[in-house]
């Protein structure tokens, strides 16, 4: 996760020992800072190598450019209210979000003179001091989520260099993962899932999926081969909140309390009884030892139509046709 030095090229005057130095300061605050504070030091040490006097770091969707969260450095929130109008004609959010994993410059887009005569610089940059922005995204194409990262400056005198530039590039997939891994991090130390098979996801009160395991993907594509992010599969976004726990083809599910506006969604193959009402549980047990449903009936002090009933439920729901299906699947399982 370092960058080569092997990779500079010729000219290129980057310091790439004190870059690497601080791509390991990035991932070492993973596990010492509490994730609501990590974007906030992330910035101070990208800006021991790219100075900006303040910034944006914001989650959303592709289409339409919906931002799901947002962190200002330096900035009030009502400036995201003010961008609101000028949002459509934005050429360095289109620009950056049709190229992925690049840096840009807005001068590299609009004339520096021309775009001073636009009321967007007159009502918008100059009040909140954006003279100068570089801005990157990096795209998550599984879940269709973007995240970028501007960078502000306030004096016209001092325009980013390409040396700007090219630094924010080398530190913006480091700056998104280690972040990623805060948040994960955050939602699942506190799960008692904790297993190989079980995936896990960071997700808002929307349904939209921040940060998955590659199991969690796995396990949602085992379900549904035509899923697509960024949102749950439909059988987990429909009263998800309020189902807290679910099944699905084999598969178990549960949501946990909310934790910086994220909730913890764990999947994981089911145990076959995890599956059964409690019921249906005890006449499983017993069909499990070999009981008829006559002698279940007799045991459980219920009539023999209603474990008929029982069995059938518990049937569906194991994906069995047999009591000897059933009863190998309860020894396997």
């Amino acid at each position: 996760m370092i960058v080569n030095n092997n990779t500079q090229k010729k000219g290129d005057k980057l310091n790439w020992g004190a870059i690497n130095q601080s791509i390991v300061e990035l991932y070492r605050l993973v596990s010492e800072v509490p994730v609501n504070e990590f974007k906030q030091q992330a910035f101070s040490i990208l800006q021991q190598h790219v100075s900006f006097d303040s910034g944006l770091w914001s989650e959303g969707i592709a289409e339409g450019l919906h931002i799901n969260t947002l962190f200002l450095h330096n900035q009030p929130m009502e400036m995201m209210e003010h961008y609101q109008q000028y949002v459509d004609g934005d050429e360095l959010a289109k620009t950056v979000s049709e190229n992925p994993g690049i840096t840009f410059d807005l001068d590299d887009l609009v004339d520096k003179e021309e775009f001073k005569t636009r009321s967007v610089y007159f009502d918008f940059c100059k009040p909140y001091g954006v003279e100068w922005a570089i801005s990157t995204s990096i795209y998550n194409e599984k879940l269709a989520l973007f995240h970028y990262i501007c960078l502000y400056r306030n004096k016209t005198s001092v325009p980013y260099t390409a040396n700007d530039k090219q630094t924010k590039n080398a530190f913006m997939p480091h700056l998104i993962n280690a972040f990623k891994q805060s948040q994960y991090l955050s939602l699942v130390n506190s799960s008692d899932w904790r297993s190989s098979e079980t995936g896990s996801a960071a997700v808002d009160q929307h349904g939209n999926i921040h940060q998955a395991t590659d199991t969690f993907l796995a396990h949602i594509e085992n379900i549904d081969p035509d899923w697509t992010g960024p949102l749950l599969p439909k059988f987990m976004l429909d009263n998800y909140l309020e189902e807290k726990k679910f099944f699905q083809s084999g598969y178990e599910a549960r949501v946990s309390e909310q934790q910086d506006l994220l909730y913890l969604v764990e999947i994981r193959p089911a145990a076959p009884y995890t599956q059964l009402t409690i019921a249906e549980q005890k006449v499983a047990a017993c069909l499990k030892e070999g009981a008829s449903y006559k002698a279940v009936a007799k045991t459980l002090g219920i009539s023999p139509s209603t474990v008929t009933n029982h069995v059938n439920k518990i049937y569906a729901k194991l994906s069995v046709k047999s009591k000897t299906e059933l009863v190998r699947l309860l020894y396997t399982g």
